[in-house]
């Protein structure tokens, strides 16, 4: 039997969700997410207890192991650059820190011809949107209604304390929003717990019947200028 898609998605990881996510709030859009790396089993203490996360950063089993090229000024060592190899993506194997980015690079990006869009004014919207940011009453630049729940880093080790006095702007640095992905309750908050298990479990059955997970498939890719096909196999 063959099935048509309105939309395919290379890759179940942070990006790959949340697509799925917004992508399935139409309930008229037919949408396939495909993922190469394992499945995200609520049993697996490697991903959902977040102590774990030295478990599988670096094992094959999760983590496509990549790394850079020989760095001239490290005496040409290779530097490793974890990436979840699980319907995730990095999320799921990370240290759960949640940080937007400088303001300014947004503003430096945006003076680029085409992509005066990408300002942190014209970003911020989207940002609150993803958000739901827990004790934190800040309604101009945190989100409080979004399926990522977030909250501030409660900072109690004395160690934040010197860390905060040793800065020139000792008032700026110790006011900033220290943000953590939540456990909830002590597990990793994932992006298939935020996003994809959202898009299966609360849609309409019209839609959950048109989405796909990617756990039990593994994904070959073929790539020029364009996809060309994806092959994947039970």
């Amino acid at each position: 039997m063959t099935k048509t898609f309105d939309y395919i998605i290379v890759g179940g990881g942070s990006a790959g969700s949340v697509l799925g996510n917004r992508l399935s709030e139409n309930e008229q859009n037919e949408v396939l997410v495909l993922e190469a790396g394992r499945p995200d089993y609520w049993w697996d203490v490697f991903v959902h207890m977040p102590a774990a996360l030295t478990f599988p950063i670096g094992s094959k089993f999760y983590d496509w192991k990549y790394q850079s090229e020989p760095e001239p000024f490290m005496n040409n060592r290779r530097v490793n650059h974890g990436r979840g190899k699980i319907l995730g993506g990095s999320g799921s194997i990370n240290g759960m820190i949640f940080q937007r980015g400088n303001p300014m690079d947004y503003e430096r990006w945006a003076s680029d011809k085409g992509v005066e869009n990408w300002d942190f004014a014209h970003c911020l919207p989207y940002f609150k949107k993803m958000e739901n940011s827990i004790d934190v009453k800040d309604e101009i630049f945190r989100g409080h209604s979004g399926p990522l729940e977030l909250e501030k880093g409660p900072a109690k080790n004395p160690l934040f304390q010197s860390f905060f006095k040793s800065s020139p702007n000792q008032s700026s640095i110790s006011r900033r929003s220290f943000f953590v992905g939540r456990p909830v309750p002590r597990s990793r908050h994932t992006k298939v717990s935020s996003f994809i298990r959202a898009m299966l479990l609360y849609s309409s059955s019209d839609v959950k019947s048109s989405i796909y997970k990617a756990t039990s498939l593994a994904a070959t890719r073929f790539w020029s200028k364009a996809v060309t096909r994806i092959v994947f196999c039970n």
